[in-house]
């Protein structure tokens, strides 16, 4: 067998035992391409208020939510630096919902158009599957993303002698379906290889280890106000635009994530750890963030294709879409030549 044959059997193989999971994947990252600006679009009548006067605190605001449901758990809480910015706040339950910062009010949850996102995110990242299952689903996804680099850099080996690049439109039967193929491979290879082996990346980087901000059996101070918190946030990064506070297990810890008109491209945000005696036990500025942080934020950047902005989400988009056509090509090729 010569070396030709070897990838081309390799190609071959590797296609039909993880094309339907990359042929997935490719439907839904086409379809999540541009959620950032669906989401915006969708949502900007309930996450944006047109009452006016004096706000709530952050408390009047948390209790309001709690009063109103009653039975969720609050998982985070989000304020804009903007008067008519509603506060946005994430139960465990019913998920993100949008409050009226001077009422109090609930004004509603996301969009039918963004829960269908966020769902269409999950069969993408872990095929919907919840709790001891996705793991293993990250883990299965993780793997037919690198199959999906050894397709593309073999498939630019085997493209090589014939040098197709254009679709032609005079062709019928096999050799339609070997031009589609070939060519749309060449165009979209080198756009689909940044957004695989950033998948990959994504999926076998480690976590990041949080150290323990509360000693066992540490004694705190009396606890202050959560508005005050708030506030000291708001003097560490002057110029935030957002703040969000994630509860965790642990009550007397608040960490606080800032964005900021410093955030810069890759929007970095600064994190402020907090006791609810306000002490502070770390503050890491955007501009001081470790490199494994920093590129974290450009892997998953480069996979969305935001980037390089609307128009590198564009080229994502019409890069996965082409990995749709290679698949479907792919599968009509193999399957005629089990005919023979």
């Amino acid at each position: 067998m010569t070396l030709r044959q070897g990838i081309f059997w390799t190609h071959f193989v590797a296609g039909l035992v993880a094309g339907l999971i990359i042929l997935w994947l490719s439907i839904t990252g086409c379809l999540l391409a541009f959620k950032p600006q669906m989401d915006d679009f969708f949502n900007k009548k309930i996450s944006t208020v047109s009452t006016s006067g004096t706000a709530l605190d952050i408390e009047g605001v948390l209790d309001a939510a709690k009063h109103q449901y009653p039975k969720q758990g609050i998982k985070s809480v989000a304020i804009k630096n903007d008067v008519k910015a509603a506060v946005a706040v994430v139960f465990d339950k019913a998920g993100l919902i949008y409050f009226d910062p001077y009422t109090g009010q609930s004004i509603g949850s996301i969009s039918r158009v963004s829960g269908v996102l966020k769902q269409m995110e999950s069969l993408h990242r872990w095929f919907g599957l919840e709790k001891l299952y996705k793991e293993a689903a990250h883990q299965v996804k993780g793997a037919a993303t690198a199959i999906l680099c050894v397709l593309l850099l073999s498939g630019i080996y085997l493209w090589w002698p014939f040098k197709m690049v254009s679709v032609k439109t005079n062709l019928k039967g096999k050799s339609a379906y070997f031009n589609w193929h070939t060519a749309l491979g060449f165009w979209s290879a080198p756009f689909l290889l940044a957004v695989a082996l950033s998948g990959v990346v994504m999926t076998y980087q480690p976590g990041l280890k949080e150290p323990k901000f509360l000693k066992e059996g540490q004694q705190l101070g009396q606890p202050v106000r959560l508005q005050e918190l708030f506030v000291m946030a708001q003097m560490y990064e002057p110029q935030w635009t957002t703040i969000t506070l994630r509860f965790g297990k642990n009550k007397d810890v608040y960490p606080f994530f800032i964005e900021s008109d410093n955030s810069g491209w890759l929007k970095l945000r600064s994190k402020l750890v907090v006791l609810s005696d306000a002490t502070v036990v770390q503050w890491q500025p955007a501009s001081s963030l470790t490199f494994e942080r920093k590129f974290r934020s450009f892997v998953r950047y480069i996979h969305t294709g935001e980037l390089g902005g609307l128009i590198g989400q564009l080229v994502a988009f019409l890069a996965t879409l082409g990995s749709v056509i290679l698949v479907l090509t792919g599968f009509v090729l193999a399957f005629k030549r089990f005919q023979k």
